[in-house]
């Protein structure tokens, strides 16, 4: 049987879901009619707030996997990806959850750039929670 390794897998991962959220805010940046510096910081930020998140999933499933005593691969597999998303999903939701609130507070000033921000900030931390799932798929084909 081949075996796969581990920390390669983990890094293509993490790298291919901030690319996810990267290019998200980016397309989402570019049909807007004028990049400000302040919007200009929205993808930094995102691969800032998505970092930690995949680390916690990543660093959740491979402990659950280890520690887990059922012989079979497609179990064991299974039975890591339920505890993660029992454990860590709630939480990394509400993390996420509590950050788009606080950018969405920028959305009530006077300000017309800090709307701005507030606005499309908020909502692409949101969507930091769609690309978690994918990590979900990827995690459910393979081990």
């Amino acid at each position: 049987m081949k075996k796969i390794n581990t920390h390669l897998l983990r890094y293509r991962i993490i790298y291919s879901l901030i690319l996810v959220g990267f290019i998200f805010t980016s397309s989402n940046l570019i049909a807007q009619d004028k990049i400000t510096l302040l919007n200009a910081l929205i993808p930094p930020l995102i691969v800032v707030i998505g970092i930690p998140n995949c680390i916690y999933f990543l660093n959740k499933y491979h402990t659950n996997y280890i520690q887990s005593t059922i012989e079979d691969v497609n179990a064991k597999k299974i039975n890591a990806l339920i505890d993660m998303v029992s454990k860590m999903g709630v939480v990394t939701l509400f993390c996420n959850i509590t950050a788009a609130i606080g950018f969405f507070v920028f959305a009530l000033t006077k300000s017309p750039l800090l709307k701005e921000f507030g606005w499309v900030s908020g909502i692409n931390i949101m969507a930091i929670i769609e690309s978690l799932n994918i990590l979900l798929l990827i995690f459910s084909f393979k081990a």
